[in-house]
């Protein structure tokens, strides 16, 4: 009953009332003076007109309705305003239609047809400048960068992906500003001190781009080796981004998560699912512990696994490092990265495989080793010898294999499957005992003519758990890939060896009787079966199957690999 009183009273409302009480909502809520709000303009004929503080000049000018026919009369409203500025001088920064039941924002653009882009709310008068409402959930964060980004390549000006480099961009500007410029002020955005200027739309567009310039430049200073190039929006769009942008604002480490949430949402619109299921990544992070121990991601992605890393353990990580080939995604990661609270370093771009870095990436991959890797390497291509230094690489070698009977004729492969070089490269960079939880294509772990990578796998790890996954969960751009998931523990040096001694001794042993090759491989597993438990201990292997991919079966499989590793 009380609903349907105020329904009646506020359909009875006049349009007179509307204005006064827009009025008191611009003193009381949104902090502007009386003396700045000038009501019932006869020059321009509009309902009220805020003023830059202390000036005669627009800021903001609002046209109100009567609240009933709420679609019909915001719609001429909204006529009605664009014809004013299209035949007036009047150039207010922001406009406000409003019915009290619901109000419509628009930052005024006279570089587009409608004149009118939509914001979220005008601007809020704080101290000697202005704040925008801040975005309170990842949905608000999502919309805010879907809405900026969409502003830049819709009209068929800018490629998609360049409009998400320069939405990138920007964004680092907002959080330079937000974690350093302004470090500890909770109320600050970064277009404050722009708005408390008075000389106008065109003077405030300008004074934008070069105080923006100079902000990407600390900011690039301050987090290096994300961009090289500058931003390349033009002023009008550069004011209507930084309005929309101004929304995210870190006050806290609530603040901070809702927009790293949003922000993978928006990359995830923009650059896709990416190749391996969510469901996936997850059931990784699940059964890898990663608690106090230097990580390495290989490649890294766009930071997605490394964000679940974070949700999952918290401040019981220590350093998550990788490299990746693609530009794009490293950008993205490094954001990603300060958004959890860390810093950009410790992820660049290069190819994981290729020992030709720079000193930056030696840093992260060549002269290091990790307590733990991660690894979804991709399935696309072979690798030429020449491509990569092939002597660092034994999987480059025809003689290996139990059933090689002698390695001086072997000679060398000219290519390699590039996810059988990432297996490798893993290893290089694995501390003694270290934990490698790697996603390979089925392929390799069953075909006949990939039996010498299983054999030189399994004389360098110890084989915790094989996980069979869906055969949608790992996805390239033309098809599925069927694929496992493997933890292995890496066998010390002096293990590998006395391996390789054991085969060396049954080649020699082998070779002296004259047989034919079948008859060869049966004697030397039969042979190497029982003498390989003076190596290692004989263990149980763990074999999971997930047959439909759901969010459950993934988390039974995690929990019982959790416990195998437990009772290791």
């Amino acid at each position: 009953m009380l609903k349907l009183i105020q329904s009646k009273c506020l359909s009875n409302m006049k349009e007179i009332e509307v204005i006064d009480k827009v009025i008191d909502k611009l003193e009381r809520v949104y902090g502007y003076s009386a003396k700045d709000i000038v009501r019932d303009n006869h020059k321009y004929r509009c309902d009220l007109i805020v003023n830059y503080p202390g000036t005669n000049k627009p800021f903001i000018v609002v046209e109100a309705k009567s609240p009933d026919s709420y679609k019909m009369h915001l719609d001429n409203a909204k006529e009605q305003v664009t014809h004013l500025l299209q035949t007036t001088d009047l150039e207010p920064v922001f406009v406000m239609l409003t019915n009290y039941h619901s109000s419509l924002c628009f930052l005024v653009d006279k570089t587009i047809s409608t004149l009118l882009r939509p914001v979220e709310d005008i601007p809020f008068r704080y101290g000697t400048g202005f704040i925008i409402k801040q975005a309170y959930s990842e949905d608000d964060t999502f919309s805010i960068l879907n809405m900026a980004y969409e502003s830049l390549w819709t009209d068929g000006s800018m490629q998609q992906l360049k409009a998400f480099d320069e939405i990138n961009k920007l964004l680092l500007c907002v959080l330079y500003f937000e974690l350093i410029e302004y470090k500890g002020n909770k109320i600050t955005p970064l277009l404050n001190y722009l708005w408390a200027n008075d000389g106008g739309v065109d003077e405030l567009k300008s004074t934008l781009r070069n105080e923006i310039n100079i902000v990407f430049d600390n900011a690039k200073e301050s987090f290096p080796r994300i961009f090289n190039d500058d931003i390349a929006l033009d002023k009008n769009k550069l004011l209507y981004v930084m309005v929309l942008l101004q929304e995210i604002h870190i006050s806290d480490e609530r603040s901070r998560d809702i927009i790293r949430k949003g922000y993978e949402m928006f990359t995830t619109r923009v650059l896709g699912e990416g190749k391996v299921n969510k469901n996936v990544l997850n059931f990784i992070v699940k059964s890898v512990s990663v608690n106090n121990r230097e990580t390495l991601l290989l490649p890294y992605g766009r930071g997605t696994l490394h964000s679940l890393l974070v949700e999952e353990n918290g401040k019981n990580m220590t350093e998550i490092c990788g490299v990746d080939i693609n530009q794009r995604h490293v950008q993205t990661s490094k954001i990603k990265r300060i958004l959890t609270g860390g810093t950009p370093d410790g992820v660049e771009v290069g190819e994981g495989i290729s020992n030709r870095y720079s000193d930056v990436n030696s840093a992260i991959i060549q002269k290091r080793l990790y307590d733990t890797i991660i690894s979804i390497p991709p399935t696309d291509r072979q690798i030429k010898m020449e491509s990569v230094e092939s002597d660092e690489y034994e999987l480059f070698q025809k003689g290996i294999g139990f059933d090689v009977m002698d390695t001086t004729k072997a000679g060398l492969r000219i290519k390699q499957n590039i996810e059988v070089l990432f297996l490798e490269k893993c290893y290089q960079n694995l501390r003694d005992n270290g934990t490698l939880a790697i996603v390979l294509p089925d392929a390799l772990l069953a075909n006949k003519n990939m039996q010498y990578v299983r054999d030189w796998l399994i004389t360098h790890f110890k084989v915790i758990a094989i996980v069979s996954l869906p055969k949608d969960a790992i996805k390239t751009k033309l098809r599925t890939t069927k694929s496992s998931f493997l933890l292995l523990r890496k066998f010390s040096n002096h293990i590998v060896e006395r391996h390789k001694d054991l085969l060396y001794d049954l080649r020699q042993q082998l070779s002296a009787s004259k047989m034919s090759k079948e008859e060869y491989v049966s004697n030397m597993l039969e042979e190497y079966s029982l003498r390989v438990t003076d190596i290692v201990p004989e263990y149980s292997l763990m074999l999971f199957d997930v047959n439909e991919g759901k969010e459950k079966e993934y988390e039974e499989v995690s929990e019982k690999i959790r416990t195998i590793k437990d009772e290791m």
